[in-house]
């Protein structure tokens, strides 16, 4: 599985460090957000409400560039619409990298 990375944020920004910086502030701030109410909706929640959260989470997996990860993602988001957890591992050690990548930041 890729790490995450700041390759797809280097290339929209397109040299413009100030958009690079605040695409960067908007993923620390909102990330772990997402994180928490997920981690809630698997303890309190409907199926339907972790995948809405897994949605939201799946685009940043995609703007840290881990392109296996979006598509483990976007496969555990479709499960939990159809009432399954299977692939939720796979996400949680997706959850795992890319919070550790991001205190790093």
């Amino acid at each position: 599985m890729m790490s995450p990375n700041l390759s797809y944020i280097d290339k929209i920004a397109a040299g413009d460090h100030n958009f690079r910086k605040k695409l960067i502030s908007i993923i620390k701030q909102e990330l772990p957000q997402e994180i928490e109410l997920y981690e809630d909706h698997i303890q309190n929640g409907t199926f339907e409400q972790r995948a809405g959260i897994v949605h939201k989470i799946k685009h940043k997996v995609s703007l840290l560039g881990m392109d296996n990860g979006y598509a483990l993602t976007a496969k555990y988001e479709e499960n939990l619409r159809n009432g399954s957890l299977d692939g939720k591992e796979n996400f949680d050690q997706i959850l795992k990298r890319i919070i550790t990548f991001i205190e790093e930041l």
